[in-house]
């Protein structure tokens, strides 16, 4: 038999200037980053699902990195 992944949700919501990330194990790590690579933000939430709010940030492409369970996730986002 096949073993599932479980995988993790990167969404970013344009309405409410918020990145929710879900994940089915506790979330390590959230790191974000401008399209230069600079670190933007970083947290060590410890839940399975974290909020970030950013509307503050300015228009541009960000990567988002959730590290859970020993794996890392990236997605790309664009924030207008």
């Amino acid at each position: 038999t096949e073993a599932e992944l479980e995988e993790i949700d990167i969404i970013y919501s344009r309405a409410s200037g918020e990145v929710r990330i879900t994940s089915p194990e506790q979330i390590n790590q959230v790191q974000l980053y401008n399209i230069q690579g600079v670190l933007i933000k970083s947290l060590a939430p410890g839940v399975e699902t974290v909020t970030l709010e950013v509307s503050n940030y300015p228009n541009g492409i960000y990567v988002v990195a959730v590290q859970s369970n020993g794996e890392i996730e990236t997605k790309k986002i664009i924030i207008n």
